[in-house]
């Protein structure tokens, strides 16, 4: 899941909500059967609408991975067999080691003056219900 203020929330390359949606509550569900099978799902709905659906498929390894436009994912560093890791939250990355080198004062971006606001509800994690 992916929130860019030019083209909204998104799952993959699909838009979940558009940035005229922003400051709205929406209904976000993603399921997810973790599997280094074929038996693995992915389902992301917005507001009761299915965004992205993955059936039938390992789920370690990110979808599309190795593909020019997903640039997060290197195929040569997964590891099927690793624990997996994730993170409910916003991540706000920074400029790296470089961030001289393109003109910045600190590796780190400057938060928003008004600051940043994450509301969930209802958060549930455990087996598919």
């Amino acid at each position: 899941m992916k929130l860019d203020a030019r083209r909204g929330l998104m799952f993959e390359r699909e838009v979940c909500v558009s940035p005229r949606g922003f400051g709205a509550w929406h209904r976000i569900v993603l399921k997810i059967k973790w599997s280094k099978g074929t038996n693995g799902y992915l389902v992301a709905t917005c507001d009761d609408r299915v965004v992205l659906e993955r059936r039938n498929t390992q789920t370690v390894i990110p979808p599309d991975c190795g593909q020019p436009w997903k640039l997060q994912c290197d195929p040569a560093r997964q590891i099927p067999n690793a624990s997996i890791y994730w993170q409910i939250g916003p991540k706000f990355g920074g400029y790296g080691v470089t961030y001289r080198s393109i003109g910045k004062s600190s590796p780190f971006a400057a938060f928003p003056k008004s600051g940043i606001e994450l509301a969930v509800r209802n958060l549930y994690m455990g087996r598919p219900r």
